[in-house]
């Protein structure tokens, strides 16, 4: 909750008093929605503490890894943001200093381009 307080803090000239409660919720629960994202993510690509421990990447997380990498950095910095960060298309769009429609143009592509690069070759 602690963390949910200071995420409305740090925006309070955009909150409207009247809105305050379901706005507490809201961001309440899309931090527990991200933490949970966050920690699938990391079982995912292999980041828990007994393979950061054991050595370098290795199979999904690598291929994570090479498919980021393949990205231009504006893409990578909107999927990372998007996926990672669990923030919303308007949000990055005001980090980033784009317009909404070019953060979901390039996520879009971003994530077809990791789609194809993670696919099994046959």
């Amino acid at each position: 909750m602690h963390d949910a307080f200071m995420r409305v803090w740090h925006r309070r000239e955009a909150v409207l008093e009247t809105s305050l409660e379901p706005l507490l919720f809201a961001t309440a629960l899309n931090l527990a929605r991200n933490q949970l994202r966050w920690k699938s993510l990391r079982s995912f690509v292999g980041l828990d503490d007994h393979v950061a421990a054991t050595g370098p990447p290795h199979g999904d997380c690598a291929d994570l890894r090479r498919a980021l990498a393949a990205l231009s950095p504006g893409q990578r910095k909107v999927v990372l943001l998007s996926e990672i960060g669990g923030f919303d298309t308007r949000e990055i769009a005001q980090m980033l200093g784009i317009p909404e429609g070019t953060v979901g143009s390039r996520k879009h592509q971003a994530l077809a381009r990791i789609r194809k690069i993670l696919e099994p070759n046959e």
